[in-house]
């Protein structure tokens, strides 16, 4: 089983004046995995992971910061969150995210 999900197709959601989610890849597609583009204009805040997560650059600088300790990525960059975790998400980036399992889908315990 394969599906493509175009640009055009994929489920585009505001999240605030600053963040808007491009949703390529969702629970409904997979329950294991999903994707998606986001693109982050301000320090957004505080954010709790259900899933294990990966963030990577595709253009602009992403703060995230872990308690005391702040994460600088670059284009390019890539980190990896694991479940259960909270941080802060700041920066002017655009940024691929993979959850798993799905976001929106809560991590088996």
């Amino acid at each position: 089983m394969y599906k493509i999900i175009r640009k055009s197709e994929a489920v585009i959601r505001k999240v605030s004046d600053g963040k808007t989610v491009e949703n390529f890849v969702t629970k409904e597609i997979s329950p294991n995995v999903s994707l998606a583009v986001v693109e982050n204009k301000r320090n957004f805040g505080e954010v709790s992971v259900d899933s294990d997560r990966i963030y990577y650059v595709l253009s602009g600088k992403l703060v995230l910061g872990f308690g005391s300790e702040k994460v600088k990525l670059d284009e390019g960059d890539a980190c990896f969150v694991s479940s259960g975790s909270s941080f802060n998400f700041s920066g002017d980036c655009r940024v691929v995210t993979v959850d798993q399992p799905a976001f929106g889908t809560k991590a088996k315990e």
